[in-house]
This record gives C-alpha cells, structure tokens and sequence, in this order.
C-alpha cells in the first residue's frame, strides 16, 4: 500500500476465506466501487480466511488475521488454561499483522456481512472491536461495510457495550430493515445508513458448463442453493435427517414445475472443513434421491468464483436458494427467488427488495410440500416479480455509488487533516 499523492490505501478488515463465494462478492463489489472513485487505490484485504493472491482483484494484498491459536502453541495452551480459570483470554493479537498496514491506511473498512452478531459466539466480533478501535486512536476513519447486526439483547451487558463501540464508528452501513431497526433501537442513527449489499457491483463472468449438463438444462430451469447449515434449522442440527428432506423437497420442486434442476453451491470448503461445503452436500442429497430424478436433476461440477456463479444463476428461471449471496446473487440479476432464510437477515433483504416477506420462507417452518407450493406461486409471479426486479437493482447500483462519494468524502477530509 504505496500512499502517493493520487493513490489511497484502504484496509479492508474482517472477511471470511473467499472459498465463501459471498465473502468473495462482497471483496469484489467493494473493490470495484472504491476503484471507480479512486482509480489508483491500493488494498490490503486482512481476513479470517486464508487467501492466495491470485483469488484477488490485482491490487489487493492479502493478510490472515489469527482467529484461534494453533493447537498446542503456547498461545492454545495458554487460552484453554485461562478459559478454565473462567478468564477471558486476549484478542490482541490480533493485531499483530495490522501494525505494519496502518501507517499508509486512509480508510478502513469493516467487510463480511455476518461478522457483528453472536449466533455463533464472539470470537470475531471482540477483534473487530478491537481492530476498530485501534483504527480510531490512530485518526483512521472506519466504516462498517455491508453488514447485518445484531441482535446482542441476549446480552444486555455486551449489548451496552457494542452499542457504546458502535456511536465511535464514522459510518455505519446496513444491508437490510431489520439490522437498521435494531440500531436505531439503540439509540444510534446519525452515522447509520441502509444500503445494498455491496454484491450488487460484481460483475458477472460467463462460466463454460460441460456439454453433458447443458443437455439436461435445455430450456426453462431451476437453479438451488441447499446447505448443511440449514439442518440446524429444519431439523434440530440432524444432518442425515435433513439430507432426506432436501431430497423431497427436490422431488417435490421438480413434480410441480415439471422443469430441470440445477444445484449450485455457494460456498466451498476450506482444507478439514467439508462439512461447510455446499457441493459435498447436495452431492450426499443426490446419491439418496430416486433414480428417476436422476436425469432431471444435475449438480453444477467444478468450483466457479463468484462472478462465475453469478452469471450462471443469471441463466435460471427461478431460484431457491439458502446462501444469503447465492439469493442476492439471483435477485441483483432479476431473476425471480424464493429465499430459504435461517437468519434475519434474509427476511431484512426481502423486506427491504419487496416491502414484503412473500418471496422468503422461515427454514424453521420449512416442508417440502411448502417448498414447492412457494416455488410454483413465484413462477406464475416470474414475470411481475422480473420486472420489479430490474427497476430494484438499477437503483441498487445508483444508491452504492452515491454512498461511495460519503466514503471518499471520509479520505478526503483525513488528507486535507494531515496536510
């Protein structure tokens, strides 16, 4: 991150490994906003994951932030022994890897939609606190980019605490109604705006699908997106369970539309983490489902990016998809979709795309039968829903570059500080 007189340096902090197709999107959508108000800006992506070089934009540099301690370094031994003695254990480390980035940093921004909740503990959030306020001792302004948050009222102690954290952020951006909500229950809304996912500017990639799958996808077809994590939902974390009834639901889907199915993952694992994968999934789903639903029902080979993905759910009639950014993915391309929400988030999307929850379904209240009933309701709508969607994303598009001059509003008055 060279800093000259007509190039910026912008961190982007937090995103998980881009394996994740929807922390790709969000990279690259950022990237291509930041890029179109300052052409020379460089990048430092500092995530949870472990990315190459070659998975980036040209420009951006990647640094892995520690998440836990290798097993068995001192570090691990150290923490389980505190945790034991019911001490909390430090996250500052990280910011070890920061350190040295901050200097020729003029803006910092706080990407990966999922990061600021608890569901699934507080392992990232406390160093993103961290990190965040390191940014402000040293004048770095900080914007949190593209995210759903909360709720933390499980925790009212923790909640008084982020929300104290959160009234010190220069900008605040949420994807969805119900994120906003929730922080204007808190008291903040002078730095909290509500704005599309930065998704919305990736730009798609046309993807070669072998000849033997685009036989079976000739003519009108169904793109899905199912994932192991809805077991957790559907049915109480029983993993077998529901690989059983995401294969009736694509038995039911596909009896009552009569068309082709397309399955898409959305997320690939990282080394000894197949159970995220989606493909390893919907590849258990097939080898249970019927024989005569064989020929109708293909699952997409290979590992597209997710630009690929999006140019390939762009060809889909409908979709139904379970990955927040497979659904967002198919809603920026105007393609008709039914949302299997497990979170707020998705129902706060929907809501804010179509002032109603008509087109996402609770995971918890999840059948087959619901399933396809909803599929069948969406197509008849294709046409409407199409349209709406069109008029939605172009002002998607208009409303990200238009916040994209408040963020350089934010580097342009640090400069003009430290003249």
């Amino acid at each position: 991150m060279n800093q000259i007189s007509d190039s910026k340096g912008f961190l982007l902090v937090g995103n998980g490994p881009l394996t994740n197709r929807g922390c790709q999107a969000i990279l690259l959508g950022t990237h291509h906003l930041i890029k179109n108000i300052f052409p020379r800006a460089t990048f430092v992506s500092a995530s949870f994951g472990s990315d190459s070089a070659d998975s980036l934009p040209p420009g951006v540099e990647p640094i892995q932030l520690p998440l836990y301690p290798a097993r068995w370094s001192y570090n691990w031994v150290k923490t389980r022994v505190l945790n034991r003695m019911g001490i909390a254990a430090s996250r500052g480390d990280v910011l070890n890897p920061l350190k040295p980035v901050f200097p020729q940093c003029e803006l910092m921004l706080s990407v990966g939609g999922d990061n600021y909740a608890i569901d699934y503990g507080y392992e990232i959030v406390e160093r993103l606190i961290l990190i965040g306020q390191h940014a402000r001792s040293l004048g770095v302004p900080q914007v949190i980019w593209g995210a759903s948050i909360g709720p933390f009222d499980d925790d009212p102690e923790f909640e008084f605490r982020i929300a104290q954290y959160f009234a010190g952020v220069d900008l605040i951006v949420v994807r969805e109604n119900h994120s906003l909500r929730y922080l204007q229950g808190l008291g903040l809304s002078g730095n909290v705006v509500l704005a599309p996912d930065p998704s919305y500017l990736m730009n798609p990639k046309a993807y070669p699908i072998p000849h033997e799958t685009t036989l079976k996808l000739n003519g009108e077809v169904i793109g899905m997106n199912l994932s192991s994590l809805l077991a957790r939902y559907v049915t109480n974390g029983n993993l077998d369970k529901w690989t059983q009834v995401a294969s009736q639901l694509i038995q039911r889907v596909s009896d009552a539309l009569g068309m082709p199915i397309l399955l898409i993952p959305h997320v690939y694992c990282q080394p000894g983490e197949t159970w995220t994968d989606d493909a390893k999934f919907m590849s258990n789903v097939l080898d249970v489902l019927p024989t005569k639903f064989r020929d109708r029902v293909s699952l997409l080979p290979g590992q597209p990016s997710a630009p690929e993905l999006k140019w390939l759910i762009a060809q889909t009639t409908i979709f139904i998809g379970a990955r927040t950014h497979s659904t967002l993915a198919a809603l920026s391309s105007s393609v008709p979709c039914l949302s299997l929400a497990y979170s707020r988030k998705a129902h706060g999307i929907n809501e804010w795309i179509f002032g109603h929850g008509e087109w996402s379904l609770d995971s918890r209240s999840l059948t087959p039968t619901l399933v396809a009933d909803k599929a069948v309701a969406l197509y008849g709508a294709r046409d409407s829903v199409r349209k709406h969607l069109r008029t939605q994303a172009s002002n998607a598009s208009r409303d990200l570059f238009a916040l994209g001059q408040d963020i350089g509003n934010l580097v342009r008055k640090r400069t003009l500080q430290h003249r």
